[in-house]
């Protein structure tokens, strides 16, 4: 099968589904797959920051759970109130020892939500910053790159349910031989 009769296939089972992944929006609850936190062996130092924009013109009230990581490395209380047309940010220390985990954000009303990752020298001098939005809820993505040989790349999914799910992820390329598939 050509990649471009795979890409064609690919792309009509997406538009096909009904909950294919949006861009992001205004909600009540948000989903960040990865948060980071904490201080490598060599002593770089990686913080995720929420950035909670209010949407509505009424007082909203949020609250983050994380999942896999303890609520004491927030620099904040886990509880923030945003008021109308303003933002509101909540950090993560980095100063205990590196761990990972997930989040989920739920607020009062519709907010827009992002997570920055900054990471630090041992010496303090900023390394790298990127800033994602929330994941949406799907059963069906599909995550475009371009794959330049020089860039790391990273997904992170999340299970933000009570119940096992089964997961496909399927990697293609136009060079042929080179499409691979994980199940988990």
């Amino acid at each position: 099968m050509t990649s471009t009769l795979k890409a064609t296939l690919l792309l009509a089972i997406i538009f096909l589904t009904a909950s294919f992944a949006q861009a992001q929006t205004a909600s009540v609850t948000h989903i960040f797959p990865q948060v980071v936190d904490g201080v490598w062996s060599d002593g770089t130092v990686w913080t995720s920051r929420f950035l909670i924009a209010s949407s509505t013109g009424s007082l909203v009230t949020c609250q983050v759970s994380l999942f896999g990581l303890d609520p004491g490395r927030l620099s904040a209380p886990t509880s923030v109130q945003v008021q109308e047309s303003f933002f509101e940010t909540i950090s993560t220390r980095g100063e205990d020892v590196i761990d990972t985990g997930y989040a989920r954000l739920d607020c009062s009303q519709p907010v827009v939500a992002s997570l920055t990752y900054s990471i630090l020298s041992a010496t303090g001098t900023p390394l790298g910053i990127a800033t994602v939005p929330a994941a949406p809820i799907a059963s069906v993505a599909s995550v475009p790159m371009v794959l330049n040989g020089r860039s790391r790349y990273g997904i992170a999914m999340a299970n933000d349910t009570d119940g096992p799910q089964l997961l496909v992820v399927l990697f293609d390329s136009d060079v042929p031989g080179t499409a691979h598939s994980v199940a988990a």
